[in-house]
């Protein structure tokens, strides 16, 4: 069925599925080449030829940047699906209009399976080094640093006025000093940014965190204290290092607004020549290729 609203559609005692419905579907069906997808006696996805693709839309809604109206603009989550060089490629994506198919599911929303906030002991650590004092969250055997370090090493540099402009590619302007995101460091600096005891965490070790609060789908808003769906709930409280600048005003001095876009965050693994960092967008968390010479932060951890 095509649908131009999503108020249409689904028969009583069904629902359109959430974004969170779709991302579990695409995670249970990735192996072989989404082989159960493609069934015509399972989910009997069809599409016609290789330079189709195809919109499923989610009830999930995105805050548009969008201000040239008076009422709210919303963009919505949709799953879509198409050929790449004759492999079926299944993503995540967003639309501005919500049009498009429609495949109903029964039953309540997906629910995380996930460890409550009471769970999750907090306490604090003082940096032998230099006296500074962190505070640390057990997330089960892992005990996490719920702020990012500030140890001097090397060329690393201190996120506020002196580094506003250079790191974050923005004007010097006010409004990037309330993001204390900690020190950036250069990968080759990384050894030495963690006390003694603590380490820079590797993909696996950000796994079994995010294992720990219901898998990477979803779980950027739980750890995020910034950005439009940030909920904060353990107070691990990571704070976007990546801004968009929106609006400027020039006062006595240029004061702006910016967006937060995504937090990144180094981790300890390398590959051939590549180093990897974990990456909190608006809604998943999960790992990519970056180049050793970028700025990042750095969360410090260890098991217990």
């Amino acid at each position: 069925m095509y649908v131009y609203a999503l108020r249409t559609g689904c028969p009583d005692g069904w629902r359109l599925p959430t974004r969170e419905d779709f991302v579990r579907l695409i995670e249970i069906t990735s192996e072989n080449d989404y082989e159960q997808l493609l069934s015509e006696n399972e989910w009997n996805l069809r599409l016609y030829s290789l330079d189709e693709s195809i919109a499923y839309l989610t009830s999930t809604k995105v805050e548009s940047d969008r201000i040239d109206f008076s009422t709210p603009w919303y963009s919505y989550y949709i799953m879509d699906a198409g050929w790449d060089k004759n492999s079926l490629y299944v993503s995540m994506g967003t639309i501005a209009a919500p049009r498009g198919f429609i495949r109903c599911v029964e039953g309540g929303a997906y629910e995380r399976k996930m460890l409550s906030p009471s769970e999750v002991a907090v306490d604090s650590v003082v940096d032998e080094r230099d006296g500074k004092v962190y505070k640390t969250l057990r997330f089960g055997n892992q005990l996490w640093m719920a702020k990012n370090m500030e140890y001097a090493v090397g060329d690393s540099l201190i996120d506020g006025e002196e580094r506003s402009a250079t790191f974050l590619g923005l004007s010097p302007t006010i409004s990037t000093h309330r993001y204390d995101v900690g020190r950036r460091y250069y990968w080759n600096e990384l050894q030495e940014a963690c006390p003694d005891g603590w380490r820079v965490p590797s993909r696996n070790d950000v796994k079994k965190l995010l294992n720990a609060i219901g898998g990477g789908p979803g779980a950027a808003p739980l750890l995020s204290k910034d950005g439009i769906d940030a909920q904060d709930i353990y107070g691990f409280s990571a704070l976007s290092t990546e801004l968009e600048e929106k609006d400027c005003t020039l006062l006595h001095y240029v004061v702006c607004i910016h967006k937060s876009v995504f937090t990144r965050f180094w981790t300890a693994d390398s590959a051939d020549g590549t180093v990897y960092h974990w990456h909190l967008g608006q809604y998943d968390v999960t790992f990519k290729p970056t180049d050793p010479a970028d700025y990042l932060p750095v969360r410090c951890m260890k098991d217990i």
